[in-house]
């Protein structure tokens, strides 16, 4: 075989010409002579030409026949890692995970770091089709580390892009833009057209969060401009589907359904139905939105049909949401009911808390239709609940539009005016161009009923405004004739909100705090609630940039066309007094979270009254604060330090003890799955505290409050095993005299503890596997699975890997059980944590048998040295036989331990370092000693030595050894120098 030929189906590869490449490659596999190395190559690159094609079980195929022994470890590694992508992209994750895994162990061990990067990016990619982004965080950034020294910059942009879309999943806004930042800005330099636009797409996605729609829709454009040079049609279909969605939110609608044609167009000729069915999801929402509701309905069940074969439920559950709201529109409330029930269904499966949140604002919608008040204000209450863990400004003022029509019903008057007047300041920092038409519609309803017609005339000119632009002819007749009805004369209500209760102050303050999660937020809420306690014509924050120009922020009432003599008049104002004219003011205050100066402007109808002035300083501070508060959140959202106090089940578990690097190590990975229900092996040796471990990932995750069932696969007889996991059925078998509903039911909603999961029956191991898989279990004589919501975490002492080897356990098991796999290490490698035990178990003990029993310091030193084969659980036993057998108050001697402990010596290994004076000195070292062991000795001899010639002077030691004074005495005292 010459090298030519390789490089020619590599050509082939690289082109994308799947057929000639795979044709090439077999080829190749059946020329004589081959030797191992040039095969396994072969094979490699064959594999990753069916990849291309999308044929995964074939390229399994390729390299499943490499036995581990017969390949080197680099081979093996590479193997590995192309078998995990491929496991990974055929939907294998458990399998891809331990492959990837393995894969990484290897290249480590052969010393080749090239493809390391690869393989911690693939199996970041596969926790986060797992949805655990904290772990795929990590792998990411080691990824990061590993490509850096790499010169394929190309490979590390698709790692910024993971890195960002982790962040964007978890609404670390600033965080994923950065990240999209550094992947658009490596695209640039690289000139790589599609990773460019994908990058561009990604950052569009951020910026329409952020509610920057102009350069939102700027980047969609300028990514479809290059995917169009590529002739990417599968990308051209989602990316005008997203630039549709900001038209369509800006209120561009016809040039939304140009973009939506051409998306459907470039769907249908990629033949890409996820997308074609999503296209018809936008075209249905667009038609609902337009009052169109039978071209609504007729789309939005037609999205239904494709998009229920797909495995993400997302958008399946806003098409039912959608129809839910169709058909409401059409006072057709069972079916908006139905429809919205399996939104709601779909939506508790996995997808974030807003989606819930919507589902259950379209029910609250379809209570507040019929009258139902009560139930509305129930689900509006819990839709308030999931957006205060997903926050979304859009959802945030439909939410508050639809509790101000509930006060409004309810007679709450107040309420239901600060509702409105915050679901308004929410839409106009989203800039949602219909919402907000709806809730200015809503609030000149409200206000014409209550009497305030001069206010009522403002919002409904607005809102009369966008449904005559938007051709909403029938909401803009009803806006107009409205105002019609208003008396010709309109008088100002100058203290109109004053007349209302002195009691009303509270819901500015809770307005205030609710906006606390974004700046701009605030800053709207503060000119809103202003604009009505001044009883203002017009008001305005201005910011002072760093060459001291000054710019409009954020305005309310008829100011624009005045900015530019207001900007002169704030210029030459020194502050000292708040005044500028009997019925203007100007204030100055800073914005603590952005650190910039800001000024407050307002003009007034009248002079304003004590109690007005007063109540708007208090609003000014409170606003300060606000700002400092939403500071203190976004520095708090890119602290990733790792606290161990804030593991909630430290309080319900007072036992846990951790001293030790490796078990706040352990921790660190249960807090990062606190939030999942992935399932965890734990393995260790018996007497490590497995199950201690288990029932800390169970308190620490959101099922604290359920049960924690656990069961031990070694202590059941194996006929009986099946049984009692699974339960059984009246005369299912002999002796089955009655029903049991086993273990697994007992656990439901909560967690189940399978421990000694090695001794599982081979036999049982198909029903668990399904179970994992599915959610379901067939009880014993039952005809018919039942779904069971449960969360597995398994434990073992014995190596799973050599049980799979031994076809005692299933490979696809394992697979299923490893997808986090947590190892607590023996005591004898956290020898730190020995004493702290000691001390814990002696006061247990002294107090339950009412003794003072204290330990001498040989008993001490040989409890320290020992190895502990049996880990915690032996040496809690030995404290307790050493309480059991003393007297009252008593000090435990050598001959009061067991023989084993009292004889036990450790061997060393011995070795002579030349101290400062010249001489050699014997130093002797544990032969099981840990690493932070043999420095321990190392280091204690050296201080030693050095304090000796330098007769005890720290100051001058401290120099010599690089060390501060108080860093030297720290370690003097550590080391019991």
């Amino acid at each position: 075989m010459s090298a030519q030929d390789v490089i020619f189906a590599e050509d082939a590869l690289q082109q994308q010409s799947q057929k000639e490449s795979m044709e090439r490659f077999r080829d190749l596999l059946s020329k004589p002579g081959l030797s191992l190395q040039e095969e396994v190559s072969i094979r490699l690159l064959y594999s990753k030409s069916l990849e291309i094609a999308g044929n995964y079980d074939n390229a399994i195929e390729v390299l499943k026949i490499y036995d581990p022994i017969s390949v080197s470890v680099k081979e093996r590694a590479e193997i590995d890692l192309r078998l995990g992508c491929l496991y990974k992209l055929s939907g294998n994750l458990p399998k891809a995970i331990a492959l990837l895994n393995q894969a990484i162990k290897n290249f480590k061990e052969s010393g080749y770091e090239a493809s390391i990067g690869e393989a911690y990016y693939m199996l970041a990619s596969s926790y986060i089709e797992s949805e655990e982004y904290k772990i795929a965080r990590d792998y990411l950034l080691e990824a990061v580390e590993y490509q850096r020294k790499s010169s394929e910059s190309s490979f590390l942009s698709w790692i910024y892009l993971k890195l960002g879309f982790i962040e964007y999943k978890e609404q670390n806004l600033s965080s994923a833009k950065n990240y999209f930042c550094q992947a658009l800005s490596l695209a640039k330099e690289l000139k790589d057209t599609l990773l460019q636009s994908v990058s561009q797409i990604n950052l569009a996605n951020v910026e329409y969060n952020l509610a920057e729609l102009d350069e939102a829709q700027h980047l969609y454009q300028s990514a479809i401009e290059y995917l169009e040079l590529l002739g990417h049609t599968k990308l051209l279909g989602i990316a005008y589907n997203l630039l549709a969605k900001v038209l369509i939110f800006r209120g561009e609608w016809t040039l939304a359904e140009e973009v939506l044609s051409k998306s459907l167009h470039f769907s249908q000729f990629s033949n890409n139905q996820l997308t074609q069915a999503i296209t018809t999801q936008i075209i249905g929402y667009l038609k609902y939105q337009q009052g169109i509701y039978e071209k609504a309905e007729a789309c939005l069940l037609a999205s239904l049909e494709t998009l229920s074969t797909f495995k993400d439920s997302s958008y399946l559950a806003e098409s039912y949401r959608l129809l839910a709201l169709t058909a409401k529109e059409r006072n057709l409330y069972d079916q908006a009911f139905d429809y919205s029930k399996r939104s709601l269904q779909l939506t508790f499966k996995s997808n974030p808390p807003s989606c819930a949140a919507v589902s259950y604002m379209v029910i609250a919608q379809i209570h507040l239709e019929k009258n139902e008040l009560r139930t509305a204000e129930d689900f509006l209450n819990m839709a308030k609940a999931k957006l205060e863990q997903e926050p979304k400004l859009e959802l945030a003022g439909y939410l508050q539009r639809l509790i101000g029509k509930l006060k409004f019903a309810l007679k709450d008057f107040h309420a239901a005016r600060a509702a409105f007047n915050q679901s308004i300041s929410l839409l106009k920092t989203a800039k949602s161009v219909y919402q907000l038409a709806l809730s200015n519609f809503e609030m000149g309803l409200f206000l014409a009923e209550i009497g305030d017609c001069f206010n009522a005339t403002t919002y409904l000119e607005a809102a009369s405004q966008t449904f005559s632009k938007l051709n909403l002819n029938k909401l803009e007749e009803i806006a107009r004739s409205k105002i019609l009805s208003f008396p010709n004369t309109l008088v100002p209500a100058t203290d109109y909100y004053f007349s209302f209760s002195k009691n009303f102050e509270p819901s500015y303050v809770e307005r205030l705090l609710e906006a606390s999660h974004q700046t701009e937020l605030i800053l709207r809420e503060f000119v809103s609630i202003a604009f009505e306690v001044l009883a203002a014509s017009s008001v305005a924050i201005f910011q002072f940039d760093d060459i001291g120009k000054i710019s409009l922020i954020v305005n309310q009432g008829e100011i624009r066309a005045k900015t530019p003599a207001i900007i002169e008049l704030v210029r030459q104002q020194n502050f000292s007094n708040p005044r500028l004219s009997p019925r203007t003011m100007a204030v100055k205050f800073t914005d603590a979270s952005k650190k910039r100066e800001l000024i407050f402007f307002a003009e007034k109808q009248s002079d304003p009254s004590e109690q007005q002035t007063l109540f708007f300083q208090t609003l000014l501070h409170l606003t300060c604060q606000s700002l400092e508060i939403c500071g203190l959140r976004e520095r708090l959202k890119t602290t990733r330090e790792f606290d161990v106090s804030s593991l909630k089940f430290l309080s319900s578990m007072p036992d846990f003890l951790v001293h030790s690097t490796a078990m706040k190590t352990v921790l660190e990975q249960i807090h990062k799955i606190r939030s999942s229900t992935v399932t965890v092996l734990i393995t260790g040796e018996s007497g490590t505290g497995k199950e201690l471990i288990a029932r800390a990932i169970h308190y620490e995750s959101d099922r604290r409050d359920k049960e924690f069932v656990p069961f031990n696969c070694a202590s059941v007889a194996k006929d009986m095993v099946e049984s009692r996991l699974f339960g059984h059925r009246r005369g299912a078998f002999t002796g089955a005299s009655q029903d049991q509903k086993g273990v697994i039911r007992a656990a439901e909603g909560g967690t189940l503890f399978l421990d000694e999961i090695g001794e599982l029956p081979i036999e049982v191991q198909p029903k668990l596997l399904r179970f994992l898989q599915e959610g379901e279990i067939h009880t014993l004589g039952d005809d018919r699975p039942q779904h069971v919501n449960v969360r597995i975490i398994a434990a073992t002492n014995r190596n799973l890997e050599d049980l799979v080897n031994n076809r005692l356990f299933r490979e696809d098991l394992f697979h299923r059980l490893n997808v986090i796999r947590i190892h607590i290490p023996p005591l004898r490698e956290r020898r730190e944590e020995i004493f702290p035990l000691v001390e814990h178990f002696l006061k247990i003990f002294s107090e339950r048998m009412e003794k003072n029993v204290r330990l001498s310091e040989e008993v001490a030193e040989k409890l320290y040295s020992y190895n502990w084969p049996g880990n915690i659980r032996q040496l809690q036993n030995e404290i307790e036989r050493i309480v059991s057998y003393a007297e009252e108050k008593h000090i435990a001697t050598i001959d009061d331990i067991s023989p084993e402990i009292a004889s036990y010596k450790r061997a060393k290994r011995s070795g002579s370092i030349e101290s400062t004076n010249g001489s050699r000195i014997q130093v002797s070292i544990p032969m099981d000693a840990t690493l932070a062991e043999a420095v321990e000795v190392l280091e204690r001899f050296i201080l030693s030595d050095m304090l000796k010639k330098n007769r005890g002077n720290i100051s001058r030691t401290a120099r010599q050894l690089g060390l501060t004074r108080k860093g030297l005495q720290m370690k003097r005292t550590r080391l019991g120098l």
